[in-house]
């Protein structure tokens, strides 16, 4: 027998599997198994708009009648000239692997013999505010299924989605614990948003052919997470075949991909003066935004290290804010900009309140800079994009007289520095830049007092290990702490200058300095 046929026929014929039923139709070859084990006693005809084209597999025609397999391999090198490209496209594993990728709806690379990852343009969103989540599928290849689906895999179901092209079935229910036997068990720490979450995959002890690889056959019976969304939660996420006896390997990717866009939903609440813990910038950002056009979000979450708790803080004011910049702490407030405006949040009174000071309609505070009472600005065209030219305007106000003084217009810098220590005459403003690992910048002082540019211009640029910033000028210059995080401890705060979308939590004993802070990611 063709040993490429032989192959096939292995594929067909090897699994320890036991089927409803078996369609076999010689012409093409295409095979039709019923569900089983796993899925839904649901799928008939008279449903499978969605259905019918999921569960055939076509098998490729070999490309000669005395064409021998075991000449070629599979996973293929890279294909870089065009006879490497011709060998793969003679291949029959880069043939057959073709056949799966468009089966699964995926588009094919000849020079990697492979599926090339997923385009995804639009997402739905599946929330479960009572069990504090919310996670995303990709509409055009996943569809919601719970309601026609009669047999599951978990008892207590919230949610059952299929994707075409697949027999992968993701549900959300009360896990069986038999899905945790039978097989062999292989468990790993996965982390999800900055939670580490047990999950457990189930694999069949038959060995799996090349061939069999090839067309997306694994040994794998079922992804499970047991406890979803945190460790105590009754309910689990798992990843099941709804025909067949195991996983075709898409499964675990897309299983990969939804687990990614995963959001904690955080009740609200208020940060008193005596409770401990960690207040952080939390943001939203998708590995799909740009794709989907959803806007990154960002929201201020605090973890009670005392109570183990979450919660977000001035919510209707912060919640779902896409442009945050130049957040400062500054006393018991934080300052931020967002959308061109300058606001402050009173961290310990949870009020939010916009800073009125005085520009054209039209025009965006750039940077600021606050010293007590006096608060600096620069406002003007917004120029805070790569290579931006500035054309800004320099303002003093004060926070207790809400007065407005005009200083310096048309300054070409983007930064405020700050003033030289024990000095307050002289306001320090720079504009820096940098690409491929080289820098440049600019620096100039303003007399508040004279209300003008002084002749104190300094510049450098450079590459490499010879890169350096403002500081390179030689002497120091007082500045507020950029935020990322805020450490709470016995009614003081904190700055760090950590900015990440994970949120952190104290490690016992801490002790603060103003250059050492100590926290690790939260493992809750």
């Amino acid at each position: 027998m063709n040993t490429y046929l032989k192959s096939v026929q292995d594929f067909i014929v090897a699994r320890r599997v036991v089927l409803i039923g078996i369609v076999l139709v010689a012409a093409n070859c295409i095979i039709y198994t019923g569900a089983l084990l796993y899925g839904s006693a649901k799928f008939s005809h008279t449903q499978n708009s969605w259905n019918s084209e999921v569960t055939v597999q076509k098998t490729p025609t070999p490309t000669s009648s005395g064409d021998d397999i075991s000449k070629y391999s599979w996973p293929v090198s890279y294909a870089s000239g065009s006879d490497e490209l011709a060998r793969n496209m003679k291949n029959p594993y880069c043939q057959a692997r073709e056949s799966y990728c468009k089966q699964i709806g995926l588009f094919f690379d000849y020079h990697n013999c492979d599926c090339l990852p997923e385009e995804v343009h639009t997402y739905q969103r599946y929330q479960n505010s009572g069990d504090g989540f919310e996670m995303y599928f990709p509409s055009m290849s996943w569809k919601d299924v719970t309601t026609s689906v009669t047999q599951t895999v978990a008892g207590d179901v919230d949610l059952i989605y299929q994707r075409s092209g697949s027999n992968c079935q993701l549900t959300y229910g009360v896990v069986n614990p038999s899905l945790l036997k039978g097989g062999l068990a292989r468990n790993k720490s996965i982390d999800i948003n900055g939670r580490t979450i047990q999950q457990t995959v189930m694999s069949d002890s038959f060995p799996v052919s090349t061939m069999q690889k090839v067309l997306g056959t694994t040994d794998i019976l079922s992804i499970v997470i047991p406890h979803f969304p945190n460790k105590t939660s009754p309910r689990g996420v798992i990843m099941s075949p709804y025909y067949g006896q195991t996983l075709m390997d898409v499964c675990g990717d897309q299983l990969d991909l939804i687990l990614s866009t995963v959001d904690w939903i955080y009740p609200e609440g208020s940060i008193l003066k005596n409770q401990n813990g960690v207040l952080s910038i939390e943001s939203q950002m998708k590995t799909y935004s740009t794709e989907e056009s959803i806007q990154n979000k960002y929201r201020l979450v605090f973890y009670d290290s005392d109570e183990k708790q979450y919660f977000r803080i001035a919510a209707k004011e912060f919640d779902g804010i896409t442009d945050l910049r130049n957040t400062k702490l500054i006393g018991d407030s934080l300052f931020y900009i967002t959308t061109g405006r300058l606001h402050k949040i009173n961290i310990f009174e949870n009020s939010v309140e916009e800073i009125p000071l005085d520009y054209s309609q039209n025009d965006y505070v750039v940077s600021y800079y606050v010293d007590g009472d006096s608060l600096f600005y620069l406002a003007g065209p917004d120029c805070s994009d790569y290579l931006a030219t500035c054309d800004l305007t320099l303002y003093y106000y004060s926070q207790s007289y809400h007065y407005v003084q005009k200083i310096v217009d048309h300054l070409n810098y983007r930064d405020i520095l700050g003033f030289k220590t024990n000095e307050r005459k002289n306001l320090y403003l720079g504009y820096s830049d940098g690409d491929a690992g080289c820098y440049w910048w600019r620096k100039q002082s303003v007399d508040i007092n004279a209300d003008k540019l002084n002749s104190d211009r300094q510049e450098d640029q450079g590459c490499g290990d010879d890169s350096k910033g403002y500081e390179s000028s030689g002497y120091e210059i007082e500045s507020t702490q950029v935020v990322g995080a805020l450490v709470l401890q016995n009614g003081k705060i904190y700055a760090t200058d950590e900015f990440n979308a994970q949120l952190y939590q104290l490690v016992e004993p801490i002790t603060f300095n103003t250059n050492n802070y100590t926290y690790k990611k939260s493992t809750d």
